[in-house]
């Protein structure tokens, strides 16, 4: 029994030290706090958890898929290399016509936003 204790709070702490560093959430969060009220940051924070909390169920699923099925890994590998590589070519691709291309940027008008739906917009 004091394994399992041992072991879930071990792995407690390692998420909570993970969850620490500011990501573009956790800056975005800091920001909604400072601009509007500790209610709207907490609703955003709530939007980011359950975001969080779909990928987490969905990567236990298709891990668990995965597991079962070992041919699949084979295709997804071979599948996801010519994938890769595209979006890597295009990546290239637009920076440099971004290099060469100036553009004016124009900033959009601040809406007002529900913090909990543009959480999970913003998170998705």
């Amino acid at each position: 029994m004091t394994f399992i204790l041992v072991n879930f709070l071990i792995g407690f702490a390692v998420s909570f030290l993970g969850s620490i560093p500011p990501g573009s959430i956790n800056l975005r969060i800091i920001t909604i706090v400072i601009e509007r009220n500790l209610r709207a940051g907490v609703l955003f924070a709530l939007g980011a958890s359950l975001a969080e909390l779909i990928y987490s169920s969905i990567a236990i699923v298709f891990s668990a898929y995965l597991t079962q099925n070992p041919s699949i890994k084979y295709w997804i590998t071979i599948f996801s290399i010519p994938v890769f590589a595209a979006l890597g070519i295009q990546s290239w691709w637009m920076s440099r016509r971004s290099d060469t291309a100036t553009t004016e940027t124009t900033v959009a008008p601040a809406r007002k936003f529900n913090s909990f739906l543009s959480t999970v917009s913003f998170s998705v």
